[in-house]
This record gives C-alpha cells, sequence and structure tokens, in this order.
C-alpha cells in the first residue's frame, strides 16, 4: 500500500502518524509519503507599499531576503520537528518513508496536497480534522474540505 500522509505543523500531526502507522497490517508492506507544504508567512506576504520607486525596490529586496531566509529555517524546522518523529514511528512499524516538502509562496495548501495525490500513485490520501470549537468539531478545516473536494480517484481517510 502506498500512503500520502498529508500534515502540518501542529500537535495533532503526529496524532495522524501513528494512525498510519497502527493500520499498517503485518503482512502488507506500505510505503509512505510525508507530505508538508509550506506557504508564505503571512508577515512576509506583501507591504503597504512606497511613493518612491527606489524605496520599493529596497522594501522588496529585503522582503525577499527574510522570507529566503524564513522558508530555510521552516525547511530544516520541519524536517526536525515534524518529519524525523513521523518516520521514527513509522519505520518502527515496519513502514518504507519518504517525504516530500513543496514550497511555494501563497500556493492553497489543500490544493497542492490534492495535486500530488493525483500525480502520485497512491492508493490512499490521509489528513488530519481540524475544529476546536464547538461548532468546529462538525465540520472539517479548509485544508481538509479542500482535499475532500479535489481527489476523487483516491480514498481520503480523515484522522479526528
Amino acid at each position: 500500500m502506498n500512503v500520502l500522509v498529508a500534515l502540518d505543523d501542529t500537535e495533532n500531526a503526529l496524532h495522524v502518524v501513528r494512525h498510519v502507522a497502527s493500520m499498517r497490517g503485518s503482512d502488507q508492506p506500505m510505503d509512505v509519503t510525508l507530505f508538508h507544504v509550506i506557504g508564505t508567512p503571512p508577515a512576509l506576504s506583501e507591504h503597504g507599499g512606497s511613493e518612491s520607486g527606489r524605496k520599493e525596490q529596497q522594501i522588496e529586496q529585503k522582503l525577499d531576503r527574510q522570507n529566503d531566509d524564513w522558508r530555510r529555517k521552516a525547511a530544516r524546522r520541519i524536517e526536525t520537528t515534524l518529519f524525523n518523529p513521523a518516520r521514527r514511528i513509522l519505520e518502527a512499524a515496519g513502514a518504507c518513508v519518504h517525504t516530500k516538502v513543496y514550497d511555494e509562496p501563497q500556493v492553497d495548501a489543500g490544493h497542492q496536497i490534492a495535486v500530488e495525490a493525483k500525480e502520485g500513485s497512491y492508493d490512499a490520501v490521509v489528513v488530519g480534522r481540524r475544529g476546536q470549537s464547538k461548532i468546529g468539531k462538525f465540520l472539517f478545516g479548509s485544508v481538509t474540505s479542500k482535499v475532500l473536494e479535489e481527489v476523487h480517484e483516491t480514498p481520503v481517510w480523515i484522522v479526528p
């Protein structure tokens, strides 16, 4: 079985991984691709602009440097705090683990998970369910909803 596990960087992510590990049958090989989407940090996505063209260019260059730095740090953080613990859990259950990070600014995470699900030859897609409020407990998060909306050919497992 080849499974795509879409992870965010919340505490629930490792709960999702433990659930996937528990689903592996003893006689069934499982390949798991851990997938994370790095978007644009809200504080760096845009600024109010400037009336001076030169000043505008300086601000844009500074924001680009900050954004690049943030993205490098985010990728390292995802590897060490998310992928490494997830890999240990899954490998202990006998799964073969791969990792993928999609790193594009201003991307819709749910859409990108759906694209990966369609392009990869996955037997299932696994996502977590969000919802902290009483009403939220009955609803899926926007990323999960987008995955459900766009993935039609592959079963989607939603882990509470």
